[in-house]
């Protein structure tokens, strides 16, 4: 929290952003790895996560990961890893929420749009009680029945 504290973001901005989140007519499943794990205890201690978050999962150890992703990934922190966990994530949500999201059919049919369902995949690696060999790094992707978005972000080593 103290690097988004020294660049300007407080812990009042972080809930006011996850409480408009929550407000949306987004429903998620959430898959995270590593050190984005903290992520979920935020979106769920601010009011309205029920609305939002259909479930959450964190597969950590590389078995769980290699189960989540139906295959072993070819690195377990990429891009590529945190787009397969984001499309494990939507596919999830469909099953979870027991209809598919497209809500342009329940429109056309007359009936109130469906929420819109999201996968939300992160994979991080950042402090580790070993010494690290690479850069700190996270990879967030979001996956919903018409796009995919991804951001990788490399982090200064021993800034906090």
């Amino acid at each position: 929290m103290a690097n988004l504290q020294a660049r300007g973001t407080t812990p009042d901005a972080w809930q006011q952003a996850i409480a408009a989140f929550h407000e949306t007519s987004s429903a998620c499943v959430l898959s995270v790895t590593g050190g984005g794990a903290s992520a979920i205890a935020r979106l769920l201690e601010v009011p309205g996560a029920s609305h939002t978050i259909l479930e959450a999962i964190v597969p950590y150890a590389p078995a769980a990961l290699d189960s989540w992703l139906a295959r072993p990934p070819e690195q377990y922190c990429s891009r590529e890893t945190a787009l397969a966990m984001s499309a494990a994530a939507y596919a999830r949500a469909e099953r979870l929420s027991g209809k598919p999201a497209d809500s342009a059919r329940s429109i056309e049919s007359g009936a109130e749009p469906q929420r819109r369902l999201l996968g939300i995949g992160c994979t991080a690696s950042l402090v580790s009680s070993r010494p690290k060999r690479g850069d700190h790094r996270v990879h967030l992707a979001v996956h919903s029945s018409d796009a995919t978005a991804w951001v990788s972000v490399t982090l200064a080593k021993g800034a906090r």
